[in-house]
């Protein structure tokens, strides 16, 4: 060796300016969150820190794969900064939630991070619901009818009833991601009752984020969507109230309903 390696003496520290740190624990076959991460949450103030892995999945999307990835979920959870302190954990899978229960998904996940707040994007709709004071919605998903029945048994076991429900019924990620805003747009307002108080867009592979400003001019209701609803979950989860405009009504409110700073 040609020269000494010299031992520099440094400090380590938090990175500056964090608030939160998020776990966010995707499926493996999952296209479309990350890309919709930018616009529910664009970070370019580094005041909120998400880290990410992803938990093994199979397709076709059943009831029977949905329920396979429950013994995957602690191990899963357990590989995002193992040891560290996490302000809050979301678990992107709105039917797999619906399909294990919510307390089972929560106890799965807290496995690998005690004492940890824990999300998904069912959990965050029900929270969204209670903050947006709405009882009645209207359902729009991509799923095949036997999940669609387990979804309108979970939102009305939860005390909010189905005016109107309707699916694109397919069956993987690889084309649920696939369906462009446009489809999305024209769907939610086809399958849209006047007596719903809210719509609700289920499944994190539609990419809707982009079309929630627009229907509720449209609508002149709240539009909650499984991405939009797990990220102002966690968020709020972890202490970070930010309203954020262009992202519907629930981003001005916090877990109470209350307007958010």
């Amino acid at each position: 060796m040609a020269a000494e390696i010299e031992h520099i003496p440094v400090k380590p520290g938090e990175a500056p300016g964090w608030r939160a740190r998020i776990g966010l624990l995707l499926l493996a076959t999952d296209y479309a969150t990350e890309s919709e991460m930018p616009r529910l949450w664009p970070g370019d103030d580094g005041s909120v820190a998400w880290f990410t892995s992803r938990v093994p999945n199979a397709s076709p999307i059943t009831v029977d794969t949905l329920r396979a990835m429950g013994p995957e979920l602690a191990r899963a959870a357990g590989t995002i900064l193992p040891g560290a302190r996490l302000n809050a954990l979301a678990y992107g899978c709105t039917s797999a939630t619906v399909l294990l229960g919510v307390a089972e998904t929560k106890a799965l996940l807290t496995r690998g991070h005690r004492d940890v707040p824990v999300t998904t994007p069912a959990i965050g709709a029900l929270a969204a619901f209670g903050a947006l004071g709405t009882a009645r919605v209207s359902v729009l998903t991509p799923y095949t009818d036997p999940i669609n029945t387990a979804i309108a048994a979970f939102l009305e076991s939860h005390g909010h009833s189905v005016a109107r429900f309707g699916s694109f019924h397919l069956d993987s990620d690889a084309e649920m991601s696939g369906v462009t805003e446009t489809d999305i747009a024209r769907a939610a307002v086809a399958i849209d009752a006047p007596d719903a108080e809210a719509l609700f867009i289920s499944c994190t592979a539609l990419r809707a984020t982009g079309t929630i400003a627009a229907l509720e001019a449209e609508l002149g209701k709240p539009v909650v969507t499984s991405n939009q609803a797990m990220i102002w979950h966690a968020l709020r989860l972890a202490g970070v109230f930010d309203a954020r405009p262009g992202l519907g009504r629930l981003f001005t409110r916090d877990l109470d309903g209350n307007a958010a700073v």
